[in-house]
């Protein structure tokens, strides 16, 4: 279990919002053409301190500044925010969280695919991925696959989009003994490991890279999403 220290203590403190810091975030999320000028005419405040105001809330990741001169104010959504702060602390520990829990949060695109990829380390008889893309493998994990392939494990890869120029990508993966198979999808990654731990994976936003998801540590559960992907694999199309 995690404990305070000064790291955790510092991101805390790092990213609490004040009165006024909250007040400037909603009114920038409301409009689109704001400038630090026109916030502070609008707040009837001095510029240099509505400046110094949107500066923190840029450091601490609630707006981006686009240009300088003017400077235009642009608002995260809460969703990514809060993804990013969970992100810094649950990356103190990942691994310490992943074993101590049967059901765990993970914050942000980067510590999904960290937490895959310890999740596959462990894995014995199968991988069962339903994929909303055909994106590239990193070189070292796909190196592991094809490990745990000639190993004996079966890895399964069923895709829910497909473009003509990935076919390279994907009969390179048929020849080192990934099966891929097509059915029309989008927006979700589901992976089942050894039908015993489930991941799953969303986007934050519908058009965001950015993703959170949950691995959920359940035999029961990961026997029946096991299922459900045979029942989707037997309706796809081969690729």
């Amino acid at each position: 279990m995690l404990k305070f220290n000064m790291k955790i203590r510092n991101i805390i403190k790092q990213n609490r919002i004040s009165v006024l810091e909250e007040s400037l975030y909603q009114i920038i999320a409301k409009n689109d053409d704001l400038t630090v000028k026109k916030l502070a005419t609008l707040l009837k405040r001095p510029v240099q301190s509505i400046n110094r105001t949107v500066n923190l809330l840029s450091k601490k990741g609630f707006i981006q500044i686009l240009g300088k001169y003017p400077k235009k104010l642009k608002a995260i959504p809460l969703e990514i925010v809060l993804a990013q702060q969970f992100s810094q602390l649950s990356g103190l520990n990942t691994a310490e969280l992943q074993n101590d829990f049967p059901l765990s949060f993970l914050p942000s695109r980067k510590i999904y695919h960290q937490v895959g990829e310890n999740l596959f380390s462990q894995v014995r008889s199968e991988v069962l991925l339903i994929s909303s893309g055909t994106g590239e493998l990193g070189a070292e994990y796909y190196k592991t696959i094809v490990k745990k392939i000639l190993a004996g494990v079966k890895y399964k890869i069923l895709v829910l989009s497909n473009d003509e120029d990935n076919n390279d990508l994907v009969r390179n993966w048929q020849k080192n003994g990934i099966e891929v198979r097509y059915k029309k999808g989008k927006g979700f990654n589901l992976v089942v490991y050894d039908r015993k731990k489930i991941q799953l994976g969303v986007r934050v936003t519908e058009n965001s890279k950015e993703k959170w998801g949950i691995v959920i540590k359940n035999e029961s559960l990961g026997q029946f999403m096991g299922e459900f992907f045979d029942d989707m694999w037997n309706k796809s199309e081969l690729l």
